[in-house]
Parts: structure tokens; sequence; C-alpha cells
């Protein structure tokens, strides 16, 4: 009795971990049609080893009836193995509060129009809750560093080596006064938010107020340092602080680029339930006819963390966009983190820049050194040997 109970509940969990990878939103129409398959495979099986599915018994082996039911058995169980494999091979995480599988943040780009249009989606989720517990962010600035993170990796992603970087800052006459946002090609980002805890009152229709606390007033930088004797650094005022609207005007105005930005962090007590974005550019040799229509499809799009919170895919959201069957992925998916790079050499480096006789008073007032990482909290301590050490290297 106590293995047909066991037996069940295997099941039971197996059917589950299915129907949660199906419905979380990263999987293509033919793999949720595989899995979906899978869990009805799982019901058959289940049923077989539980006597309840009124197959004929084992000494009908020979009959043509058992036949067909072996035969369905190895189906069913060719289901699970490779819904199983599917499974192993995918970036998902189990989040025990939500109790079900979740997309790994992911950037997929497309191309749509016959080459005519670049899209390129990001889920950022995950990166964009570590920020928040790094930080330990308000509701309202959870919203806004995670819009410019959000961002960041976007066009992170857009650099062409390993070692390029592109750094965003907006600094404004809002209460957040300054935040930063540093990409590297990989898509992974860190970022930086002057006042982290400040909170204000909604807007009239109960949105987070992200304008109201970055400010109208302020300008956005973006400096890509990309190997060349000096970084390239583009700037322009900000349009609204609600930042999508600000980086659009950065694209029209600096890069002269017709381009179209979403951006959205859904988060409530518990932490970040979705976050994401896109941006949709235009080709020299897209049409009159391909622009209308992208307009009337982006002014019906609900916004995207509704999308993503909804398990709808980075393909299911680019096909929302453009309405083309012809949607084509290019490139790798990346799959990109909140992720800094600090050193304690970098920031022994810091403390030289500094110069022996700021260093000796270090040592005089306190006798050694904490310094704290701005972008990921985390402490790098220097001894009095360590100072001792760095004043020497000052000479």
């Amino acid at each position: 009795m106590n293995e047909k109970v066991t037996v069940g509940k295997e099941f039971e969990l197996l059917k589950k971990r299915f129907s949660d990878a199906r419905e979380c939103g990263y999987y293509s129409i033919r793999e949720r049609k595989l899995l979906r398959n899978s869990i009805m495979a799982v019901d058959y099986v289940k049923s077989f080893f539980e006597g309840t599915s009124h197959l004929p018994p084992l000494e009908e082996s020979a009959s043509t009836s058992w036949g067909k039911t072996f035969n369905n058995l190895w189906r069913a169980f060719s289901y699970i193995e490779e819904a199983e494999r599917l499974l192993d091979g995918a970036h998902l995480y189990y989040d025990i509060k939500k109790r079900g599988f979740f997309v790994e943040d992911k950037i997929i780009s497309f191309l749509a129009f016959d080459g005519k249009v670049n899209i390129k989606c990001i889920n950022s989720t995950k990166l964009v809750e570590e920020a928040r517990k790094i930080h330990d962010l308000s509701p309202v600035t959870t919203a806004a560093l995670g819009r410019l993170l959000t961002m960041g990796s976007l066009m992170g992603s857009n650099l062409k080596e390993k070692n390029d970087k592109i750094t965003l800052q907006i600094k404004a006459d809002g209460p957040i006064d300054t935040m930063i946002a540093v990409a590297s090609n990989d898509g992974n980002v860190k970022g930086y938010i002057k006042n982290p805890n400040i909170d204000i009152p909604l807007k009239s229709n109960g949105k987070l107020d992200v304008g109201g606390a970055v400010g109208k007033n302020g300008m956005l930088y973006i400096i890509k340092d990309i190997g060349l004797k000096e970084p390239y650094v583009g700037l322009t005022p900000l349009v609204s602080g609600e930042i999508a609207e600000d980086f659009t005007e950065y694209f029209a105005k600096s890069e002269q680029v017709p381009t179209a930005i979403a951006l959205g962090v859904l988060v409530d007590k518990d932490g970040v339930r979705s976050a994401g974005g896109y941006i949709v550019q235009l080709m020299p040799d897209a049409t009159n006819e391909d622009i209308t229509i992208l307009e009337q499809n982006l002014r019906a799009m609900p916004p995207i963390s509704k999308l993503l919170e909804e398990n709808k895919s980075l393909e299911d959201i680019a096909g929302m966009i453009t309405g083309d069957g012809m949607l084509f992925m290019v490139g790798e998916d990346l799959l990109p983190e909140y992720k800094c790079d600090c050193q304690k050499s970098r920031i022994k480096n810091g403390l030289i820049s500094l110069g022996a006789k700021e260093i000796q008073n270090i040592i005089d007032t306190d006798g050694k050194a904490e310094v704290v990482c701005k972008f990921c909290k985390k402490k790098y301590e220097f001894s009095k040997e360590d100072l001792e050490k760095i004043k020497e290297e000052c000479k």
C-alpha cells in the first residue's frame, strides 16, 4: 500500500513539473505541445501502475489488445523521457514562494519585415530582483533602477568585444538624484542609485511615479568604452524621467535611428514579479506600410511587465509587436545577470590614487580602511600593514 502511494506521489510531482514548465512562457509552441503530451503520458502510465486504466491484464500479453497497450506505454515513456531532457537543458529556476518554474533572464534578437525591422527583447526579472535585494530598494526605486538596468543590458548586448563597456547615467532634480548602470557585451549589468529608499505618492492612476522620483529636469549620459583612445560620450536632456521615453529621444536625436522602446517593472511587497523591455528599430529600407503596421501594433501593446507576468515568451511578444509571421531570431540568446566585476586590486589602485599623505591620515585616524563597493555592497578591508605597503607604492 505504501509503495503504491509513493509511486502515485512521484507521478504527481512529475506531472506538476511538466505543467509548471509548460505555463512559464519559456518554450516554443512545439515544445509546449511536447510538454502537454508528456502530462497526458504521465496520467496514462500512472493509471496503468495503479490498475485504474482498465488495461488488459499481463496474462493477455500475447493478444492484440496487450500489444497496443505495450506500444502506448512505450510511446508514453518516450514522451516523458524527451520532456525530461528538454527541462534538464533549460535555463529555468524554481521559485519557492511562487511555487513554480520561471524563466531565467534572457535577451533575444529578431528581424522582421524581410529584415527591415530589428527587435531586441529582454526578460530581466531575476537581475532586477537581485538589484532590489542588494540596494534595499523601495518599490518606486526598484522600478526606476530596474528600468535603467534593463536598458543597460539591452544596449550592452550590442557591444562587439568582450572588454567593451557601456555606462548609462541619469542625473536629475528628483529625489533619486543619480542612477548608474554599467553593462558588458554579454548583457551582464550592475547598477548604483544614490537614494535607494525614497518613497513618493502613487500617480492618479495608481501606478508608481517613476518620473516623479527620477525628475524631469536633468540629463541622460551614455558613455561607450570600446577600446578607443577616448570613450564616446553622448548626452541628451530628459524628456519625462520615465526612462523609456528619455532613451527614445536619445536615439532619435543623438543616433538618428527611429526607435520605439518599452521598459517595465512590476513589483509588490514580496519583490519583483516581472521586469523586461524591448527596443524596436527601423532599418533605412523600411517602408511607410511597415511603419504604419508597427505604429498600430505598438499602440495596442499591453505593458511589457504585464505580458511577462502572464508568462508570454519573448517570441510571443516580438510577434505581437510586428504582427509579422516571418519573424527570424538572430544570433545566440544571451542570459544576462546582475553581476559586479569589482576586485580588491582595483580598490587598492583607488587608494593609491589618494596619495601617501591621505593614506597616512587614514592610518593615524583609524588604523585601517574599509571600502564598500557601491554596485554590489561587497566590503574590502585593509589593515594598517596593508595601508603602510600601499603608502610605499605611492612614492
